[in-house]
């Protein structure tokens, strides 16, 4: 029995609800086959994604990408299933228009999920989650504390940063010239969050689901990605206790410490940041021209939920 809608490929911008997603709709309903998590660590799929995001692939990877497709689409044929690849790194390089040429080219028919989020609220919730800890530097700098405040002004300055998978105008507008604006469905992390009919109806209807199924599986508390603020306090400080740790002798004492101590720190309030007047008004130049494009080309409601504009 083929498949009865082509495939549906999510491009799940960070911090938008693509893990709930992925995990309460996407994985394990019968009536769909899903790509990425919690497949993502599987070796063919990790293959797979090594070769769709590399700026430049040798042809044997190139046919690595349509092999995986193609596989993974007669699977969903014979199930009678719709594919959905689903992974919130697909906008996340800096070659986004690369990635979208490669999947246009092995599923030509595919349709687009696009989910975003007011980059008001992304940004405090990447450092929260993430950006606090340096990561892609030496060894000796990785996981040091940054300050918001530093973090943030970094985001403005860097060639490539967080920012750029912020910019949803530019992200929806490559895989509308690749598959179609008509193809392209825009959903707001706000409208999952409130179980809106904005979101589920449109999403059921790219699953082939009612709308009343999408959104028994979205109602219920969704968990805070963010750290704890004591997990926070910790990693500012631990450089400076690293000799205290040391003295710790090796052994089962140190191991149920640690134990101990790690359970402590992820306990606890959610870390808390707030943007000053100041930051709210340069992300609401960097992205409200775009926002503005974005809500007359997609029909979607922006200004609801505050995003700049």
């Amino acid at each position: 029995m083929p498949s009865p809608l082509p495939p549906l490929i999510h491009v799940g911008i960070s911090k938008s609800g693509t893990t709930s997603l992925q995990e309460r709709v996407f994985a394990g309903h019968p009536a769909l086959l899903c790509c990425g998590r919690p497949n993502h660590l599987t070796a063919d799929y990790r293959a797979f994604h090594t070769a769709l995001c590399l700026a430049d692939v040798h042809r044997s990877r190139s046919g690595l990408i349509d092999r995986f497709l193609a596989e993974r689409r007669a699977e969903a044929d014979r199930q009678g299933c719709v594919m959905v690849l689903s992974d919130e790194t697909l906008a996340n390089g800096p070659f986004v228009s690369v990635v979208a040429q490669r999947l246009r080219r092995s599923l030509t028919d595919a349709r687009i999920l696009i989910t975003i989020r007011n980059q008001m609220t992304s940004i405090v919730s990447h450092y929260v989650s993430h950006g606090y800890r340096l990561g892609g530097v030496p060894r000796s700098a990785q996981d040091q504390y940054v300050s918001f405040a530093d973090w943030f002004d970094y985001q403005f300055e860097a060639r490539y940063s967080v920012l750029a998978r912020l910019d949803y105008a530019n992200i929806v507008e490559i895989f509308s010239d690749e598959f179609g604006a008509s193809q392209v469905t825009v959903l707001l992390l706000e409208d999952m969050a409130a179980v809106a009919r904005a979101f589920t109806d449109p999403l059921g209807a790219d699953l082939g689901l009612p709308a009343d199924a999408v959104a028994e599986r979205l109602t219920g508390p969704f968990p805070s990605p963010a750290d704890s603020g004591r997990l926070h306090l910790y990693q500012r400080w631990r450089g400076p206790l690293a000799p205290v740790r040391r003295l710790l002798p090796d052994g089962a004492l140190k191991v149920r410490l640690r134990g101990a101590l790690d359970g402590f720190l992820v306990r606890g309030v959610r870390k808390q940041v707030t943007l000053t007047p100041e930051q709210r008004q340069r992300v609401h130049d960097r992205f409200a021209d775009g926002n503005r494009r974005l809500a007359a080309a997609a029909g979607i409601d922006l200004a609801t939920h505050g995003y700049p504009l």
